[in-house]
């Protein structure tokens, strides 16, 4: 039997509430960030849902936009569930009608819904990446959730998204042409990280920035031309290369994001020159010859990816511990895509270091604060507002402003001056909003006892380099005695300072005390009462 986290248990009970309790065939959505397992939460649903009411001989067709999602959500089912499934996509060269489970390419499957339907009516349908559903009517998703509807009534519609919304319209639960009445379910990034389910995103400090000051905005971006000399310059992309060299350490997956082909070139050039094995990936290469070249990055025969507007949505590598940003950008969405990237864990890796050469953090603040509020909504029911990408005439999905070619159809795009800008609030420098990262000076650790329980914790107190808590100190608290995921995560915690094996007791752990490694650092959670440890830096 295959083990939910803890979150995503919930978020499948929300579901599975949804389906049973909804009798108004309201549409709902499920926000979960990048990394934190959308593919499992679905397959999951999908077999328990279709067990439950065998009976009812339900069918269901999950959609995406892109090959690699279609077969990443195929192969994470057949891991979970023995239900009888196929793939309907032209890219993948498979076009399966009369599944019980069907995962779908909207590309290939809107137009041939007739021939899924004739082997039965759709009861749900799954939407990954649901921001990219828009309102029009006459989008390749509208026309065929319209099919679907038509042929049956009461068919339950279901969206999974890392970004609630959209830069042409705002929240996708708001308006009166809204695709979703709610989101059911939603975790976040911070608390991922804390239980260590994401990886932390660390960063430091570097004196080489990206100089935007001169560089015209157009459309809600920079203007390509004047970011491109702003960005290329020399004295700039060296330093920042040899500035990168001297922070990396052993890390050995890095994302490099750049303004232009021609600036992702010299980079590529930069490092290899350095004796880093590199490549550039861009929208300008074949798609063969671009798959190789990140088969290459994912088997580790290339140390850096140097990548112009293609790695942002849908790339998924779990060992990337590098991020070097040369590519200032207005759009905090992109900005969030591109943080994205690192999220993700991996066994060999202790968290994500991110470079950032562009400013991007400074003007557009902590990521897990994207969202949209009442003046954004207004702003974007403004005409005078711009817009911070492309939409696209044949699928109307997002893509970078930039991009040439739609990120989710492929189609050439065309600019559109007349869509509206997300607004959000600048922030701090940190990636995290309400964190803080502190110099651990020493630690301690003893026996704690909460008041009504009868299980005690190891209570860890560190000392660190801050006025602004009581006795310049941050608690935290390490449950070996408890059951479940706190245990769990309790085991995580020691095999990161030790490579003793987890004891079962406050006091076995006590007693080994002096085997545990002292973190150089700590990020903390300080927006709450009680001060929160979220990662540890050694």
């Amino acid at each position: 039997m295959f083990e939910l986290r803890y979150y995503q248990r919930e978020a499948v009970d929300a579901l599975m509430k949804y389906y049973v309790e909804d009798r108004k065939t309201n549409n709902v959505a499920i926000e979960l960030p990048t990394g934190a397992g959308k593919s499992v939460v679905i397959a999951a649903f999908i077999d328990e849902i279709c067990n439950r009411f065998k009976s009812s001989n339900i069918r269901v067709m999950q959609l995406t936009h892109t090959k690699e999602l279609v077969l990443q959500n195929y192969k994470t089912f057949k891991n979970i569930s023995n239900l009888d499934a196929g793939i309907y996509s032209a890219g993948l060269n498979k076009r399966d009608v009369n599944k019980q489970v069907t995962f779908a390419s909207i590309q290939s499957v809107c137009n041939n819904i007739d021939k899924v339907l004739k082997h039965g009516s759709i009861n749900i349908v799954i939407i990954d990446e649901c921001h990219a559903v828009s309102k029009n009517s006459n989008t390749r998703y509208q026309i065929l959730l319209n099919a679907i509807k038509k042929d049956r009534s009461t068919a339950k519609i279901i969206g999974f998204t890392a970004t609630p919304y959209r830069l042409d319209s705002g929240l996708i639960t708001s308006g009166p042409d809204k695709i979703f009445s709610s989101i059911i379910y939603r975790h976040d990034i911070k608390k991922m990280i804390a239980d260590g389910y994401l990886s932390n995103i660390v960063t430091e400090v570097s004196e080489t920035q990206i100089d935007t000051s001169k560089v015209s905005i157009r459309g809600g971006e920079y203007l390509q031309r004047e970011l491109e000399t702003a960005s290329n310059d020399p004295l700039i992309y060296k330093q920042a290369v040899k500035d990168a060299l001297e922070k990396c350490g052993d890390r050995r997956s890095w994302l490099v994001f750049c303004a232009s082909v021609k600036h992702a070139k010299n980079v590529h050039k930069e490092l290899e020159d350095a004796g880093i094995c590199s490549a550039v990936v861009s929208g300008e290469m074949k798609a063969d010859e671009r798959d190789q070249v990140i088969k290459d990055f994912k088997e580790f025969k290339i140390k850096a990816l140097v990548n112009v507007n293609v790695l942002t949505t849908g790339f998924d590598h779990k060992a990337v511990d590098l991020i070097i940003c040369l590519r200032p950008t207005c759009s905090k969405g992109l900005w969030m895509q591109i943080v994205g990237r690192g999220l993700r864990i991996h066994p060999e890796k202790q968290d994500c270091l991110l470079l950032d050469y562009s400013g991007n953090n400074d003007k557009l603040g902590p990521v897990d604060c994207i969202t949209v509020d009442e003046k954004d909504e207004k702003r974007l029911n403004s005409k005078r507002v711009l817009k911070t990408f492309r939409l696209c005439k044949q699928c109307y999905g997002e893509s970078d402003i930039n991009s040439i070619t739609c990120e989710h159809c492929g189609c050439y795009l065309k600019v559109d001056r007349s869509a509206p800008k997300l607004y959000s609030k600048n922030s701090d420098s940190s990636v995290l909003s309400d964190t803080k990262t502190y110099i651990v000076k020493s630690v301690k650790y003893s026996k704690h006892l909460k008041k009504g329980s009868s299980t005690p914790t190891l209570k860890v107190t560190y000392k660190i380099d801050c006025s602004m808590f009581a006795g310049n100190e941050v608690n935290d608290f390490i449950c070996f005695e408890h059951a479940g995921f706190a245990k769990e995560k309790a085991k995580i915690w020691w095999s990161n300072r030790t490579a003793l094996t987890a004891p079962t007791t406050v006091d076995d752990a006590l007693e080994l005390q002096e085997f545990l490694d002292t973190p150089r650092m700590l990020l903390v959670d300080i927006s709450g009462k009680y001060k929160r440890v979220i990662s540890s830096k050694f």
